[in-house]
């Protein structure tokens, strides 16, 4: 995913700002703004399921060919 987002792809592509952010900061973010603003911020199983094995989008590929 780095082009057709909009994101720089000289930086990586917005599946890399994710990593270096970190998946878990992301996941906590998304289910604080859930339960405030509701179900459009509710994090996929993916994000979850990342967070919950300490893993990004770089070593998590075997999550999402299920």
């Amino acid at each position: 995913m780095i082009t057709g987002t909009g994101f720089p792809p000289y930086k990586g592509g917005i599946l890399e700002y994710a990593n270096t952010i970190g998946i878990n900061n992301i996941c906590k973010t998304l289910k604080t703004y859930h339960k405030k603003y509701g179900e459009r911020f509710k994090p996929c199983d993916l994000i979850v399921d990342l967070a919950k094995n300490k893993l990004d989008f770089n070593t998590g590929g075997k999550l999402w060919k299920r």
